[in-house]
């Protein structure tokens, strides 16, 4: 891998404007990642994302600012023949491999990491077994797989992954985020990952970077912009929210900044007892049970808005129960 320059971030994005076939698609866009961190970008489709990583990738061209890898400023297409530079991958969901090999070919080709650490690779992405099949004879999951395996042997300073996840089913999802998890941990890649779930983030989002129409709203770590979103879209685009209205009394309980628009807060946020054990506590009403499995959501009335509560499934509540509201915070 690349040596890292002592003191300096990995990757510096500096002002950034760019447009893709005529149209602004990101605009004015800055910040700066450190080596091994992991970033996860976020918006609505057309935001930005795919754009973003592109030139991060050198696929497309920056109109205004600039992109540096330690230090050194990232070359587009009109730089050079071939797009792409040393030691960054970039992977989309509608990545291919090529027809008429075998997987062992392919990985071969491309393969920098010693073949223990790659054996390992294989065992882990659940590809040991594909290795002297053509690359059509694989489903979709097993093409993923082996997609993702090709660029780990290449042991990448910097991994791209635009939307990995979104076409696969949960168990080749859940054993993709394994292999990312154990092998950008052993080699410090630092990784940014475009996604529209959220739960992607949680697994292992360092930073979260937020676009609104090419623009960067937010880049912070993913629990300061859960828990305090400066915006209704931000807060949308990570759960559920509600807004408290400026003059409810449930402000009395909230210890977040003002807001003229009322206070937007999550339902993990408050807890409800039956019995008061905090002095600063309001009483309230249930009005619905929902279960999901692993917790369920108490609607509860709070002079005559309806809060929504997360609740354990080990305490029983029911329609109609007195229940005391507690600020649970962060």
């Amino acid at each position: 891998m690349n040596a890292i320059r002592s003191g300096f971030p990995l990757i510096e994005v500096e002002n950034v404007s760019a447009k893709i076939d005529g149209q602004s698609v990101l605009q004015d866009v800055s910040f700066r990642i450190s080596n091994g961190e992991r970033v996860v970008i976020m918006g609505e489709t057309g935001s930005g994302k795919s754009s973003l990583l592109k030139l991060i990738a050198g696929i497309e061209m920056c109109e205004t600012g600039s992109i540096l890898v330690n230090g050194k400023k990232i070359k587009g297409p009109q730089d050079q023949l071939i797009p792409g530079n040393p030691g960054i991958c970039y992977m989309n969901q509608h990545a291919a491999l090529r027809n008429n090999y075998r997987i062992k070919e392919i990985l071969d080709h491309h393969r920098i990491m010693d073949v223990q650490d790659a054996e390992e690779l294989y065992k882990i992405c659940g590809i040991s077994h594909l290795l002297n099949r053509w690359s059509d004879e694989l489903s979709g999951g097993e093409k993923q797989r082996v997609l993702l395996a090709s660029l780990l042997v290449t042991e990448p300073e910097i991994l791209l992954l635009d939307e990995p996840f979104s076409n696969l089913d949960q168990i080749n999802k859940s054993i993709i985020r394994d292999v990312l998890n154990t092998f950008i941990s052993k080699f410090k890649m630092s990784v940014l990952l475009a996604t529209h779930d959220p739960s992607d983030l949680w697994l292992w989002g360092d930073k979260l970077a937020i676009l609104e129409k090419g623009k960067l709203v937010a880049f912070h770590s993913p629990k300061q912009i859960y828990h305090s979103p400066d915006t209704d879209y931000i807060a949308g685009l990570l759960g559920e929210f509600q807004v408290v209205p400026v003059n409810h009394v449930l402000n009395h309980l909230i210890p977040v900044e003002k807001s003229e628009n009322g206070k937007r807060v999550r339902s993990s946020q408050f807890y409800c007892s039956i019995n008061s054990r905090f002095e600063n506590s309001i009483q309230a009403r249930v009005e619905g049970v929902y279960f999901f499995g692993a917790y369920q959501i108490l609607h509860v009335e709070v002079d005559q808005f309806i809060l929504k509560v997360s609740s354990g499934v080990d305490t029983f509540f029911k329609v109609d129960d007195l229940v005391f509201v507690h600020w649970a915070g962060e």
